[in-house]
C-alpha cells in the first residue's frame, strides 16, 4: 500500500514569474528547519489503478497551515483505503473513486464510519442508493416480520415511488 508524503511549497516567483514552489530558499531556516512563517503543507499519496487497470494520477491536497494537519488528512486517506482487504482490489479502487469524487464535491474525505458499514454490508461505494432501493434490498434482507407489515412496507414504496 502507498504511503504517501507531506511536503511544503510556496507561491513565490522568481525573475521570470515561474512559481518557486519547493525549490522557494525562504521556506526553510538558516539551520535547515522549516520556516513557520513561510509557505503552505500539502500531501501526496499513490491511489489503486483505476477499473480498467490504467494508472491513476495521485492524490495531492494542499492548503494545510502546519505538517500535522497534513499528516493527520494523509493518515484518514490511508485509513480508508486499507478498510479493503489485502485480496480487494476492486474494493480498494472503489474507495478510491469516492475519495477523489467526494473530495470534488464537497472538499471533505467520505466518512469512515459511512464507507466501513457499505462494506460490510456489500453496497457499492460509488454507487448512490435511493430510499426505494434500500427499502427493497431491507425487506429482502428481513426475516422475521409480519406480513401485513410487509405488504404495508411494499405499499409505500409503490405509492412514494420517485
Amino acid at each position: 500500500m502507498a504511503e504517501g508524503s507531506t511536503f511544503k511549497r510556496c507561491s513565490c516567483r522568481d525573475g521570470d514569474g515561474k512559481e518557486l514552489g519547493q525549490k522557494c530558499p525562504k521556506l526553510r531556516r538558516s539551520g535547515g528547519g522549516w520556516n513557520h512563517r513561510h509557505g503552505i503543507w500539502h500531501y501526496q499519496i499513490e491511489l489503486p489503478p483505476n477499473p480498467g487497470g490504467k494508472r491513476r494520477g495521485p492524490l495531492r491536497r494542499g492548503g494545510f497551515t502546519s505538517q500535522d494537519d497534513a499528516e493527520a488528512e494523509l493518515a484518514q486517506v490511508r485509513a480508508l483505503l486499507a478498510l479493503a482487504g489485502p485480496g480487494e482490489p476492486a474494493t480498494r479502487t472503489q474507495i478510491a473513486d469516492l475519495i477523489k469524487r467526494t473530495l470534488a464535491e464537497t472538499k471533505t474525505l467520505p466518512n469512515m464510519k459511512t464507507v466501513r458499514r457499505k462494506i460490510k454490508t456489500g453496497l457499492n461505494l460509488t454507487q448512490e442508493v435511493t430510499v426505494e432501493q434500500w427499502m427493497e434490498e431491507f425487506l429482502q434482507r428481513k426475516r422475521k416480520i409480519e406480513e401485513s407489515t410487509r405488504r404495508s412496507y411494499e405499499g409505500h414504496i409503490r405509492l412514494y415511488r420517485g
